[in-house]
């Protein structure tokens, strides 16, 4: 029966929604996810970066670069590890740093809230069970 409905729906186009006890866990993925597309940059490279413990100013810095320089977030990491202030990494893409400051700061509330998010949605699932994209980083 299950099976039938689930072909029924892949038939249709539809998906299926996400169980009850984990849908705050598709949000808070989603919402990270959201962040993360709108400043040029994949999921797992914001999380990576928390779990090298980037802070979420610095991340946010990354993310306000890297989305008006139109280049890779890990570019623009890379010119950073290289010891690189964030003034000079904005001067070689032809811009200054206080052009984005204030998205930089934005970025970084928008990441960290949607962290806390995916970390509350994994503190409510049920034990053994990790919701989908979550990485359990502390």
């Amino acid at each position: 029966m299950i099976l039938a409905l689930g072909l029924a729906l892949a038939a249709s186009g539809q998906a299926p929604a996400a169980p009850a006890r984990a849908s705050s866990a598709y949000t808070a993925d989603a919402a990270l996810a959201r962040v993360a597309a709108v400043y040029n940059a994949q999921e797992s490279d914001v999380l990576d970066l928390r779990a090298k413990g980037w802070s979420w100013s610095e991340l946010g810095d990354a993310l306000a670069v890297s989305k008006r320089a139109g280049r890779p977030l890990q570019e623009i990491v890379a010119e950073r590890d290289a010891g690189m202030s964030w003034s000079r990494i904005a001067a070689k893409h032809g811009f200054p740093f206080q052009e984005v400051s204030r998205g930089a700061k934005r970025a970084a509330r928008q990441a960290r809230l949607a962290d806390e998010q995916r970390r509350e949605a994994l503190k409510r699932s049920p034990p053994g069970v990790q919701p989908r994209g979550g990485l359990g980083l502390p």
